[in-house]
Protein backbone atom coordinates (compact mmCIF):
# COMPACT_ATOMS: atom_id res chain seq x y z
CA UNK A 1 0.00 0.00 0.00
CA UNK A 2 1.31 3.40 -1.01
CA UNK A 3 0.66 6.26 1.35
CA UNK A 4 0.33 9.63 -0.32
CA UNK A 5 1.19 12.60 1.85
CA UNK A 6 -0.14 16.09 1.27
CA UNK A 7 2.35 18.94 1.64
CA UNK A 8 1.26 21.58 4.02
CA UNK A 9 1.76 25.33 3.66
CA UNK A 10 3.75 27.48 6.04
CA UNK A 11 0.84 27.60 8.47
CA UNK A 12 0.29 23.87 8.33
CA UNK A 13 -3.48 24.29 8.11
CA UNK A 14 -4.09 24.20 4.30
CA UNK A 15 -2.53 22.43 1.31
CA UNK A 16 -0.33 24.37 -1.04
CA UNK A 17 -2.34 25.97 -3.85
CA UNK A 18 -5.58 26.19 -1.85
CA UNK A 19 -7.44 29.53 -2.00
CA UNK A 20 -6.28 32.11 0.48
CA UNK A 21 -9.84 32.54 1.68
CA UNK A 22 -9.51 29.19 3.44
CA UNK A 23 -7.09 30.81 5.89
CA UNK A 24 -9.92 32.90 7.33
CA UNK A 25 -13.28 31.17 6.74
CA UNK A 26 -15.28 34.12 8.03
CA UNK A 27 -13.70 36.64 5.64
CA UNK A 28 -15.43 37.42 2.35
CA UNK A 29 -13.39 37.16 -0.79
CA UNK A 30 -12.94 40.56 -2.45
CA UNK A 31 -14.28 40.55 -6.03
CA UNK A 32 -11.63 40.91 -8.69
CA UNK A 33 -11.73 44.15 -10.67
CA UNK A 34 -12.68 43.74 -14.34
CA UNK A 35 -9.91 43.91 -16.88
CA UNK A 36 -9.76 47.20 -18.76
CA UNK A 37 -10.89 46.71 -22.34
CA UNK A 38 -12.60 43.39 -21.65
CA UNK A 39 -15.92 42.86 -23.43
CA UNK A 40 -19.06 43.72 -21.49
CA UNK A 41 -21.06 40.79 -20.12
CA UNK A 42 -24.00 39.61 -22.16
CA UNK A 43 -27.25 41.49 -21.59
CA UNK A 44 -29.19 38.25 -21.43
CA UNK A 45 -29.77 37.84 -25.17
CA UNK A 46 -29.21 34.18 -26.00
CA UNK A 47 -26.82 33.37 -28.82
CA UNK A 48 -28.46 31.51 -31.67
CA UNK A 49 -26.48 29.26 -33.97
CA UNK A 50 -26.97 29.12 -37.72
CA UNK A 51 -28.43 25.64 -37.41
CA UNK A 52 -31.04 26.91 -34.95
CA UNK A 53 -31.88 29.82 -37.27
CA UNK A 54 -32.38 27.46 -40.20
CA UNK A 55 -34.61 25.24 -38.09
CA UNK A 56 -36.77 28.15 -36.90
CA UNK A 57 -39.92 28.59 -39.06
CA UNK A 58 -39.93 32.34 -38.37
CA UNK A 59 -36.59 32.65 -40.15
CA UNK A 60 -38.07 31.39 -43.40
CA UNK A 61 -41.21 33.45 -42.94
CA UNK A 62 -39.02 36.54 -42.48
CA UNK A 63 -37.02 35.71 -45.63
CA UNK A 64 -40.26 35.23 -47.58
CA UNK A 65 -41.62 38.57 -46.34
CA UNK A 66 -38.39 40.38 -47.25
CA UNK A 67 -38.31 38.84 -50.74
CA UNK A 68 -42.00 39.58 -51.29
CA UNK A 69 -41.51 43.22 -50.30
CA UNK A 70 -38.57 43.59 -52.69
CA UNK A 71 -40.45 41.87 -55.53
CA UNK A 72 -43.53 44.06 -55.11
CA UNK A 73 -41.44 47.23 -55.15
CA UNK A 74 -39.57 46.05 -58.26
CA UNK A 75 -42.92 45.37 -59.95
CA UNK A 76 -44.22 48.83 -59.02
CA UNK A 77 -41.07 50.59 -60.24
CA UNK A 78 -41.06 48.68 -63.54
CA UNK A 79 -44.74 49.36 -64.27
CA UNK A 80 -46.87 52.42 -64.95
CA UNK A 81 -47.01 53.28 -61.25
CA UNK A 82 -43.25 53.74 -61.23
CA UNK A 83 -43.18 56.61 -63.72
CA UNK A 84 -41.77 59.77 -62.07
CA UNK A 85 -44.42 62.41 -61.39
CA UNK A 86 -44.35 66.15 -60.70
CA UNK A 87 -43.21 65.70 -57.10
CA UNK A 88 -40.26 63.55 -58.18
CA UNK A 89 -39.33 66.01 -60.92
CA UNK A 90 -39.44 68.87 -58.43
CA UNK A 91 -37.16 67.01 -56.03
CA UNK A 92 -34.75 66.22 -58.84
CA UNK A 93 -34.69 69.85 -59.94
CA UNK A 94 -34.04 71.13 -56.43
CA UNK A 95 -31.38 68.45 -55.81
CA UNK A 96 -29.53 69.61 -58.91
CA UNK A 97 -29.76 73.18 -57.60
CA UNK A 98 -28.12 71.96 -54.38
CA UNK A 99 -25.25 70.53 -56.40
CA UNK A 100 -24.85 73.94 -58.03
CA UNK A 101 -24.64 75.62 -54.63
CA UNK A 102 -28.16 77.06 -54.61
CA UNK A 103 -29.69 75.83 -51.37
CA UNK A 104 -33.26 76.21 -50.16
CA UNK A 105 -34.92 75.69 -46.80
CA UNK A 106 -38.35 74.64 -48.03
CA UNK A 107 -39.66 72.40 -50.77
CA UNK A 108 -39.98 74.36 -54.02
CA UNK A 109 -43.11 76.54 -54.18
CA UNK A 110 -44.28 75.33 -50.75
CA UNK A 111 -43.87 76.95 -47.31
CA UNK A 112 -43.41 73.59 -45.55
CA UNK A 113 -41.80 70.20 -45.94
CA UNK A 114 -38.14 71.11 -45.59
CA UNK A 115 -35.29 69.96 -47.82
CA UNK A 116 -33.40 67.43 -45.70
CA UNK A 117 -34.45 64.58 -47.99
CA UNK A 118 -33.69 66.73 -51.02
CA UNK A 119 -30.16 67.06 -49.68
CA UNK A 120 -29.94 63.26 -49.51
CA UNK A 121 -31.05 63.05 -53.13
CA UNK A 122 -28.40 65.62 -54.05
CA UNK A 123 -25.78 63.44 -52.34
CA UNK A 124 -27.05 60.41 -54.28
CA UNK A 125 -26.86 62.41 -57.51
CA UNK A 126 -23.30 63.36 -56.68
CA UNK A 127 -22.37 59.69 -56.28
CA UNK A 128 -24.43 57.94 -58.95
CA UNK A 129 -25.38 60.73 -61.31
CA UNK A 130 -28.62 62.64 -61.81
CA UNK A 131 -31.04 59.89 -62.80
CA UNK A 132 -34.30 58.23 -61.83
CA UNK A 133 -32.57 55.30 -60.12
CA UNK A 134 -30.83 57.58 -57.61
CA UNK A 135 -34.07 59.52 -57.20
CA UNK A 136 -35.92 56.37 -56.13
CA UNK A 137 -33.06 54.92 -54.11
CA UNK A 138 -33.36 57.49 -51.34
CA UNK A 139 -37.00 56.76 -50.31
CA UNK A 140 -36.33 53.02 -50.55
CA UNK A 141 -33.38 53.24 -48.18
CA UNK A 142 -35.30 55.50 -45.81
CA UNK A 143 -38.16 52.99 -45.69
CA UNK A 144 -35.72 50.20 -44.82
CA UNK A 145 -34.39 52.37 -41.97
CA UNK A 146 -37.96 52.95 -40.77
CA UNK A 147 -38.59 49.19 -40.75
CA UNK A 148 -35.48 48.61 -38.62
CA UNK A 149 -36.62 51.33 -36.21
CA UNK A 150 -40.03 49.63 -35.93
CA UNK A 151 -38.25 46.44 -34.93
CA UNK A 152 -36.27 48.34 -32.31
CA UNK A 153 -39.44 49.91 -30.96
CA UNK A 154 -41.12 46.50 -30.73
CA UNK A 155 -38.18 45.21 -28.70
CA UNK A 156 -38.73 48.06 -26.26
CA UNK A 157 -42.45 47.62 -25.71
CA UNK A 158 -43.01 43.86 -25.66
CA UNK A 159 -41.29 40.65 -24.63
CA UNK A 160 -43.41 38.60 -27.02
CA UNK A 161 -41.13 37.14 -29.67
CA UNK A 162 -43.86 36.85 -32.29
CA UNK A 163 -44.89 40.49 -31.83
CA UNK A 164 -41.27 41.61 -32.21
CA UNK A 165 -41.11 39.60 -35.41
CA UNK A 166 -44.38 40.83 -36.89
CA UNK A 167 -43.77 44.55 -36.34
CA UNK A 168 -41.03 44.97 -38.98
CA UNK A 169 -42.68 42.45 -41.30
CA UNK A 170 -45.93 44.42 -41.36
CA UNK A 171 -44.07 47.69 -41.78
CA UNK A 172 -42.27 46.24 -44.82
CA UNK A 173 -45.27 44.95 -46.77
CA UNK A 174 -48.32 46.79 -45.41
CA UNK A 175 -50.30 48.85 -46.16
CA UNK A 176 -50.20 48.89 -49.96
CA UNK A 177 -50.13 52.69 -50.07
CA UNK A 178 -47.03 52.77 -47.89
CA UNK A 179 -45.31 50.19 -50.10
CA UNK A 180 -46.12 52.32 -53.15
CA UNK A 181 -44.93 55.52 -51.46
CA UNK A 182 -41.60 53.88 -50.62
CA UNK A 183 -40.92 53.77 -54.37
CA UNK A 184 -41.90 57.40 -54.98
CA UNK A 185 -39.87 60.50 -54.28
CA UNK A 186 -42.16 62.95 -52.47
CA UNK A 187 -39.57 65.33 -51.12
CA UNK A 188 -39.95 64.63 -47.41
CA UNK A 189 -42.32 61.69 -46.85
CA UNK A 190 -39.61 59.05 -46.36
CA UNK A 191 -37.58 61.10 -43.93
CA UNK A 192 -40.72 62.10 -42.01
CA UNK A 193 -41.49 58.43 -41.31
CA UNK A 194 -37.93 57.80 -40.14
CA UNK A 195 -37.97 60.82 -37.82
CA UNK A 196 -41.36 59.84 -36.40
CA UNK A 197 -40.17 56.31 -35.62
CA UNK A 198 -36.90 57.64 -34.21
CA UNK A 199 -38.81 60.03 -31.93
CA UNK A 200 -40.86 57.13 -30.52
CA UNK A 201 -37.74 55.05 -29.96
CA UNK A 202 -35.90 57.87 -28.18
CA UNK A 203 -38.94 58.60 -26.02
CA UNK A 204 -39.08 54.95 -24.97
CA UNK A 205 -35.39 54.98 -24.12
CA UNK A 206 -35.82 58.09 -21.97
CA UNK A 207 -38.77 56.58 -20.10
CA UNK A 208 -37.16 53.16 -19.60
CA UNK A 209 -33.56 54.16 -18.94
CA UNK A 210 -33.96 57.66 -17.55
Amino acid sequence: MHIVSIDQGPRGDRPLGAPAALDRPGERTRPRAPTVGAPAPSAGVPKVSRAELRADPLTWVGVAVAVFGVAVRAWVIAGPMGVPDLDAATVGTQANQFLEGRFGVFFLNQPYGGTLEVGMVAAAFGIGGSNVAMLKLVPLVLHVVAVVLCWRIARRITEDRLARFLAPCIAWIFPAGMVWNSTKQRGFYGLAIVLAALSVLLALRIVQEG
